[in-house]
């Protein structure tokens, strides 16, 4: 007779009996469970609650039928309860391959996990997961035998720990402090330490855990709130606000989330949503106009003593020009403009900034310096004027180099560069990027990818608070990414570093970006030690082919650095950059000069074509610049790989130009080519003829 039942029997609907399956794992249990407690499950008698309170008392059970020669197999079997213990079974098999032995990987040629009830009691619902690994020799199972004893009891110890920690965090009646007080004494409890003496090591890593717990809770309370709002109101949010929502959860930290309540964090995402949708619309509908829009909120930060009163304020607004600039120093003088008295919140900035999309959206708190609350009459002032302040607050840059800062590019990099770190002995890989730059001073954004050995790393503010640098380090961002043999953590630091940029001007005050990138990279091995330039080799090599291309324009009288910048780094994809031969960008670039130079009186738009080298060149010029996308889809259905094509988009003086370098397989994929885009520019222009009409 069966005393177990899956907790999903009743919509099952497979053609697969389970019944074999369900005796299987019987067997397990019974070679798991005491008989004593076992039997009156299983008959249902009299002692079954206490005999499923021992029962619970005992969870998790880890047992492994061991052996005492080897070649052999070990089976190794958990029980524990299936609620706040989702994902337990990843943990236990990768525990188990990775550390039974130190260094040894184990493959795991047969592994079994069942969600289950026993027949007796509906209530409570249990999770058993078996894994079955292959030991080839006596060492390795002598190994196995002095190691195992206290990987239970640390394996354990954190099944626990995680129940814990996700049971406080669904109770929906106590605050942020609250559950963190809890968990503290949780895990006092369960290490059998009184809450006082845990160090503080311990305690950081309980409050991470406790952030982190709270972040993922209400992103995924909110991706339910969506899902409803997606049903009730498809005309307002798509589909892709499922795409917009985890872009999001990988702009927002687990900090900025975890103090913010759960509907304001769904409030932000929903307005930056709908203000990239209209700011889009209204960018194709006039493009030369400057669209902003702005959402004064006020909200509470829950802190961990205390609740703290501010203002949110979400920002969208699209760019005209390549070389605007507009960043968080532009809106805190917009907003001081708007209201004195005021100060940035800590760590409350968020800007998405995606790679050619001419829409900005930025998110930032402020709080009163006095620590009073808003009255009405600030806040109708703060709506009032800040639009306003905002439009005076766009920038040029003062020299010609404009590279910015693209979150997404980060991200990837980031996962890059986690993926270099495979040993021990690895050293340090990192990112240099060129960030922004103001009327005396540069910044680079670093991503510094390390192995943190428990014993001897030290935080790397701590590290580069050294006074001996002409370096200034801010905006401090640090993520765990995975860990090595499940004890070193993979660290990555992100952060901003700002240096006087008057050694690096030439004689005609151009920026010599790749010197200042190099002697940024010189100050932090300095400072570090050995590390590994990861994207310094491309940089170099672009370098070399952008002076070369310059060198010739400028020979042949053409001195727009800042416009040969704007082309040069918008050719996409970037990799592409460091590929081209120099008389290749050259041509293109002469074709850009010629469609710019156009007269758009009688034409809606211009176009220009030649071969140089075996590549085709293409270069369109409209002062409406809504033909790209069509143009794009039409060549997207040529399918031609991205090694074979690149493109560049650049706004000239109110003419948006859209370029290619093609290498066509042959004469009749090159007139294939020229069609698509010709169908396009066709079909494009009949269309703003009619909506003119």
């Amino acid at each position: 007779m069966r005393f177990i039942l899956p907790t999903f029997e009743k919509i099952y609907k497979g053609k697969i009996n389970l019944a074999p399956y369900l005796l299987f794992m019987e067997e397990i249990l019974k070679n798991m469970i005491p008989e004593e407690l076992l039997n009156p499950i299983i008959e249902n008698s009299e002692c079954i609650r206490s005999a499923l309170a021992q029962l619970f008392q005992m969870l998790p059970i880890l047992h492994c039928d061991m052996q005492e020669t080897a070649p052999c197999v070990l089976t190794f079997t958990l029980l524990c309860s299936a609620h706040f213990t989702h994902g337990v079974e990843r943990y236990v098999s990768d525990t188990l391959s990775r550390w039974l032995i130190p260094g040894k990987f184990f493959t795991l040629p047969s592994v079994h996990s069942l969600n289950f009830q026993f027949v007796s009691d509906a209530q409570q619902n249990f999770f058993i997961h078996q894994v079955i690994l292959e030991v080839d020799d006596q060492k390795e199972l002598a190994m196995i035998k002095n190691n195992l004893p206290r990987l239970f009891e640390e394996m354990r110890l954190n099944i626990l720990a995680v129940k814990s920690a996700r049971s406080v965090m669904a109770i929906k009646k106590l605050s942020d402090e609250q559950k963190s007080q809890l968990i503290q004494e949780n895990l006092a409890t369960i290490i059998n330490r009184p809450s006082k003496e845990l160090d503080s090591t311990i305690y950081d890593h309980m409050q991470q855990f406790f952030i982190k717990l709270s972040a993922e809770e209400k992103m995924g309370r909110i991706k339910e709130v969506f899902a409803s709002y997606v049903d009730q109101k498809p005309t307002i949010f798509d589909r892709d606000i499922y795409t917009e929502i985890q872009h999001f959860v990988l702009l927002f930290s687990d900090s900025f989330t975890a103090i913010r309540n759960l509907k304001h964090v769904g409030r932000i995402i929903s307005y930056q949503y709908l203000f990239r949708k209209m700011l889009n619309a209204q960018s194709r509908v006039a493009r030369k106009e400057r669209r902003l829009v702005v959402k004064v909120l006020k909200t509470q930060l829950q802190l961990p003593k205390f609740q703290k009163s501010v203002v949110g304020m979400l920002i969208g607004i699209n760019v005209l020009k390549g070389h605007e600039r507009f960043e968080k120093p532009n809106i805190l003088n917009a907003i001081r403009h708007s209201l004195s008295g005021i100060r940035e919140v800590k760590d409350s900035y968020v800007a998405d900034q995606r790679n050619h999309d001419k829409i900005r959206l930025f998110y930032i708190e402020v709080e009163k310096e006095n620590h009073s609350d808003f009255t009405l009459d600030e806040m109708k002032q703060l709506r009032k004027r800040l639009p306003r302040e905002l439009k005076g607050q766009f920038e040029n840059f003062m020299h010609p180099v404009f590279m910015p800062r693209n979150d997404e590019e980060i991200l990837r990099n980031v996962l890059l560069l986690a993926n270099q770190l495979k040993y021990v002995k690895d050293m340090p890989q990192v990112v240099i990027s060129f960030d922004t730059q103001g009327e005396g001073d540069m910044s680079f954004t670093i991503i510094l990818l390390r192995l943190l050995n428990p014993k001897k790393s030290s935080p790397l503010k701590d590290l580069l608070s050294t006074p001996h640098t002409f370096l200034k380090f801010h905006d401090f961002e640090i993520k765990h990414v995975g860990n090595l043999r499940n004890k070193y953590v993979k660290e990555a630091n992100i952060f901003k570093v700002i240096l006087d940029k008057k050694p690096f001007l030439r004689k005609d005050y151009s920026l010599d970006l790749f010197k200042a990138r190099q002697a940024v990279f010189s100050e932090l091995s300095s400072i570090l030690g050995e590390m590994r330039d990861f994207n310094g080799g491309i940089l170099s090599n672009q370098h070399e082919i952008f002076h070369e291309l310059k060198q010739t324009l400028l020979e042949e009288g053409h001195k727009d650095d800042f416009l040969l910048e704007s082309f040069f780094y918008s050719i996409n994809p970037p990799l592409m950059r460091s590929i081209f031969p120099p008389s290749v960008l050259h041509s293109l670039f002469l074709m850009l000069i010629e469609c710019e130079k156009h007269n758009f009186k009688e034409d809606f738009y211009t176009s220009v074509t030649c071969i140089e080298e075996n590549y085709l060149l293409v270069m369109i010029g409209s002062p409406n610049g809504s033909y790209k996308d069509q143009v794009l889809a039409n060549i997207s259905l040529l399918k031609i790989p991205s090694a074979h094509l690149a493109s560049t988009f650049v706004d000239v003086y109110d003419v948006a130009c859209l370029g290619f370098i093609v290498r066509p397989a042959d004469e009749e994929a090159t007139v294939l080519f020229i069609e698509k885009i010709t169908e396009a520019l066709n079909e494009w222009s009949s269309d703003v003829l009619a909506r003119s009409l």
